[in-house]
């Protein structure tokens, strides 16, 4: 564990489970609760939908704009500053934004992973 995928593009998975002959990987557009980085500011992602990963814990007065570039974030289980993918769409209401965010990884066409951790 501790361990995750990436490709050319960026972070395409979470090693979830290692055994002597096989591990157990889950891709981002599974990962619940993954910790992410948007410029200064910090949430999860909460789920996939619509070919978006979807955040809904940044408040209205985090700066976060269209095209910003999302990282995942030293908080969370992945401690390294990987790419994940750009803000697509932003939906304010009274309190919080619902950020939409298109990854960069094509999880259609994986070639090649790389596993990195401890």
């Amino acid at each position: 564990e501790n361990y995750f995928l990436v490709n050319e593009l960026g972070l395409v998975g979470i090693i979830n489970k290692v055994n002597d002959t096989y591990s157990e990987c889950s891709t981002i557009l599974d990962a619940n609760n993954l910790s992410i980085k948007i410029g200064e500011s910090y949430g999860t992602i909460s789920k996939y939908q619509e070919n978006y990963l979807v955040t809904e814990d940044f408040s209205n007065r985090d700066d976060v704009k269209l095209n910003d570039i999302v990282y995942s974030s030293e908080l969370g289980t992945v401690k390294e500053k990987i790419k994940i993918g750009t803000v697509k769409k932003i939906d304010n209401n009274s309190i919080a934004k619902k950020i939409y965010i298109e990854p960069f990884v094509d999880f259609n066409n994986i070639s090649y992973l790389y596993v990195i951790g401890e």
